[in-house]
Formats: structure tokens, sequence, C-alpha cells
């Protein structure tokens, strides 16, 4: 319960525009390697490989506290998601923004169900139940972390390809 309570207020503190831009040097980089080591017993657990292509010296300017719950909400997804065997992948690269993309090769997610995704609460099928943990925040909690970073979220998911999310976000000026 508190866990949906800190989730909640989370997003009605951004809905209220309660929180400061954020201003800090984040190592995206080094963020993302430390985040998919932490995956890396889930994965096992669950009989997942877990994959990570993480560029180096992608840096961007935010909240490292926001952006290390964004990469563990798109970990957290794909592994429960992902079905037993499967493969979850971490990209990083920066081709004039940072490009994060974390693939999983689970069922895919039905294209009318796509659209709706970032939407509090909402669940796209049986599938992803209660059951799986959580309450249906975690892609809206993402989104919220992405916009207030000024960057862009989506999804492609099909069953030939598996689902990947990416998120873009811009690169520090040098």
């Amino acid at each position: 319960m508190k866990g949906l309570v800190q989730d909640l207020l989370f997003l009605a503190k951004g809905d209220a525009g309660g929180r400061e831009r954020p201003q800090e040097t984040v190592s995206l980089s080094e963020l993302c390697e430390s985040c998919a080591l932490s995956f890396d017993p889930v994965a096992f657990e669950r009989g997942l490989t877990l994959e990570s292509r993480i560029g180096p010296g992608v840096s961007v300017t935010g909240r490292g506290e926001d952006l290390r719950r964004l990469c563990a909400i798109l970990l957290d997804n794909a592994c429960k998601y992902c079905g037993e065997g499967g493969a979850v992948t971490v990209t990083l690269s920066s081709p004039g923004q940072a490009v994060l993309t974390v693939h999983n090769t689970g069922a895919p997610i039905p294209a009318e169900a796509q659209p709706h995704l970032f939407e509090r609460f909402y669940r796209a099928d049986a599938a992803r139940s209660r059951e799986q943990g959580g309450y249906g925040l975690g892609l809206s909690i993402a989104a919220a972390i992405v916009e207030e970073h000024r960057g862009k979220i989506a999804v492609h998911s099909t069953a030939e390809e598996g689902t990947a999310f990416t998120v873009t976000l811009p690169l520090i000026k040098a």
C-alpha cells in the first residue's frame, strides 16, 4: 500500500507542477549499466537471457534517481512479460540524442492496447494482471519521468519482433 501511495504522490506532484526541472549531469551509460546488472538475478531466476549493449559516454541533464527508476520500470516489465527462456536486451546509444531501448521476446502487446499503455492503471490484457505484481502505474510513471526530462517514449510490439520500449532524451550539449 505504501508503494501505491508513493507512486500516486509522484504522479500527482508532476500533474500539479510541483517538481522542479532536473538539472544535474547524469551519466546515462553508467546508470543503465548499473541498473541492468541489478536485474541479472531477476533474469536468471526467470530463466531469461539478459544482454546489455550500453554505449559509453552518454550523458543527459536530469535527475539520476528518476532516470534509474525509469530504467528499472522498463527492465522489470520486460522481465515480467518475456516468458521463460526468452531474452531481454537493453541498448543505449547516442545518434544525436540518447536512445534507450529495452526489448523482450515475449508475447506481443495487442496493437489496439499500445496507445493506452502509458495511461494510469491500464492493463493490456488478462495476462498482464495483478498476479504479476504492481498496480498498472509503472509505465505512467515512466512516461512522466521521460516528459519531465523533455524526452519521448514509444512502444513497438509484434509477434515476430517482440516488444521494445524506446526512450529518447536530449544529450548534454558540449
